[in-house]
């Protein structure tokens, strides 16, 4: 993993916890061995790893890593989990109380609903780390809004069956601002394969001393269930406590347009996009780089249907064939406009004593045909221009091509 995302170090692996870094360390790591005594395989060992990590090139700062894995089997798995989570604060715990520090771990434990799949949550585990002034990333930046982790495609588990059912890969900090975001990867959807048993997790913290205030951000233009066609205006207000350095705007969250200067607002050309629903929102930066997301505005768009169109092209310009011999013409057709209807070949200036024949005989949309010439032996020397016809709807294109017949002697 260390080569593929091409970083600095590692601490090395013990039972499966490693700590990787970006830009190296700042010192050497330190293991932590877990009391997992009560488990029913007391030597499937458990650990934490700290490390000092560097947050820049030159390791101009950084900050205090940990990493763990907690596990607990059998009758006393509660108090196991307790035990690790005791254990994990008391090694956190040995720096200076003001020392910022994060902790990142599939820890086993969640706190959310009641039994799933046999399995319960152990909140007890999670309250040791918020007693000890701990904060768990992912309700700070999502609130109530379900943050599963595990496990990927169980029969049984999840809703969706085999959707993710439990939050048990957490980020916790203490003596740091607050997560400005975190978010998941490695999501697929329930029965699809995926690349771990389990999602991802990252959580981006700002530094100490650094704004971390995201702006707020709300669409003023168009509002909620407009009909929009043609060209139109996107607008919002947005503020900061330091200032707004630009906004965006998303359609169903795709970037549009930015504007950098109040009134925030761009033109968009609705034709841009296929008629129907759609979701505008827009998005606000300061110059530390913290931004901050309107509200969805839904949408309709309704642009009259544009008029059918396609051009048609012949390759090659020249053939040459003997007389008795066969040859082709490759014809494409390519939908410009509108929607797609059948387009019906046809040549004119044929040689007489010779066929030519489409396949296929039509193409809708933007395709492909090929035209075949057969000669005869009776069919007269000369050159010819082939005049090739497309006809669709009330249209018609053309495209013409030269075929040479000789005559061996």
């Amino acid at each position: 993993m260390l080569e593929s995302l091409g970083w600095a170090a590692h601490t090395g692996e013990r039972n499966g916890v490693s700590l990787l870094a970006r830009y190296g360390f700042a010192g050497p790591p330190e293991w932590f061995q877990l009391d997992t005594s009560l488990n029913s395989n007391p030597s499937d060992t458990m650990w934490v790893v700290r490390a000092p990590v560097c947050a820049d090139a030159a390791c101009s700062r950084s900050v205090e890593v940990f990493s763990s894995h907690w596990y607990a089997s059998g009758d006393t798995r509660t108090e196991s989990f307790n035990r690790q989570a005791q254990g994990t604060v008391d090694f956190m715990d040995r720096l200076s109380s003001t020392e910022p520090r994060v902790l990142i771990g599939d820890l086993n434990v969640w706190d959310e609903g009641g039994p799933v799949c046999n399995q319960t949550p152990v909140p007890t585990a999670m309250q040791i780390l918020r007693d000890a002034g701990n904060l768990d990333a992912w309700p700070t930046v999502h609130g109530i809004a379900e943050g599963y982790t595990a496990v990927w495609n169980r029969n049984g588990c999840g809703d969706p069956n085999g959707n993710l059912w439990k939050r048990i890969d957490q980020g916790w900090s203490k003596e740091l601002p607050s997560p400005v975001s975190m978010v998941r990867f490695g999501m697929v959807t329930p029965g699809a394969c995926a690349p771990s048993d389990h999602a991802g997790i990252i959580v981006e913290y700002p530094w100490p001393g650094v704004d971390a205030i995201a702006p707020t951000a709300a669409m003023t233009a168009p509002a909620e269930g407009s009909v929009l066609a043609g060209t139109t205006v996107l607008a919002a207000s947005a503020s900061d406590n330091a200032g707004v350095a630009k906004v965006g705007f998303t359609v169903d969250g795709a970037p549009i347009g930015e504007d950098t200067t109040e009134p925030y607002e761009i033109q968009w050309d609705t034709t841009s996009i296929a008629n129907g629903s759609h979701v505008l929102a827009a998005w606000a930066e300061d110059s530390a780089g913290n931004r901050g997301v309107s509200p969805n505005v839904a949408v309709s768009v309704d642009n009259p249907s544009p008029m059918f169109d396609f051009s048609l092209s012949a390759s090659p310009a020249t053939r040459s064939v003997n007389a008795g011999a066969k040859t082709t013409y490759a014809i494409s057709s390519t939908l410009l406009s509108g929607s797609a209807i059948p387009v019906t070949l046809s040549v004119t200036g044929v040689p007489s004593n010779t066929s030519a024949a489409f396949d296929p005989a039509s193409i809708t949309g933007s395709g492909s045909s090929t035209l075949r010439i057969d000669s005869a032996k009776s069919t007269p020397a000369g050159t010819y221009q082939l005049t090739i016809t497309g006809a669709g709807g009330s249209l018609t294109r053309s495209a013409v091509v030269s075929l040479e017949v000789v005559r061996r002697r």
